[in-house]
């Protein structure tokens, strides 16, 4: 099975003997190069997947090995542009989980929201810095502030919010 490049559409070319219809896959290339894949399902990994060899299977590793022949089961294929859903071969790059793991912490991917950026946030952070300076009942504070009383002692012990520096 082999590709071939139109404009913005790769066409999955059968092997000899398939007569199955294959979709074209389409994308649009962004301001980095990526080829952003928008004519395929997105699964919950947030990659393009498609029906292959009788499982649902990563759109990226498809072409990849297309193009350099199949992978062993525990080689990843990697993203260098760290968008999901590219499919240019230029961005695409093979290894192993560690490999892929060590990209993400290297990228500063790993790192989940926290603080004002949490979506559940209730506090910004000057006012996690007034309540770590505030003096007096943790109950007032807490009313102050619109949250439990365990909050501010988990603030103020360095529980919540400890990736903001005491200034």
């Amino acid at each position: 099975m082999g590709t071939q490049a139109l404009m913005n559409k790769i066409i999955c070319i059968p092997q000899e003997g398939k007569r199955r219809k294959l979709k074209a896959i389409e994308y649009i290339v962004n301001n980095k190069g990526c080829f952003i894949c928008i004519s395929h399902f997105i699964g919950t990994h947030g990659y393009p997947r498609i029906f292959r060899n009788g499982h649902m299977q990563n759109l990226h590793r498809v072409l990849y090995e297309e193009k350099h022949g199949t992978l062993l089961p525990e080689i990843e294929v990697r993203h260098t542009c760290d968008e999901r859903k590219c499919i240019n071969m230029e961005h695409l790059i093979q290894g192993t989980q560690a490999d892929n793991a060590n990209d993400k912490k290297i990228r500063g991917r790993c790192n989940p929201p926290h603080g004002e950026r949490a979506g559940n946030s209730k506090l910004t952070e000057e006012q996690v810095k007034e309540i770590r300076s505030a003096s007096g009942s943790q109950t007032k504070i807490a009313r102050k502030y619109g949250i439990a009383q365990s909050q501010v002692s988990n603030i103020k012990t360095g529980k919540q919010w400890s990736h903001l520096k005491n200034e």
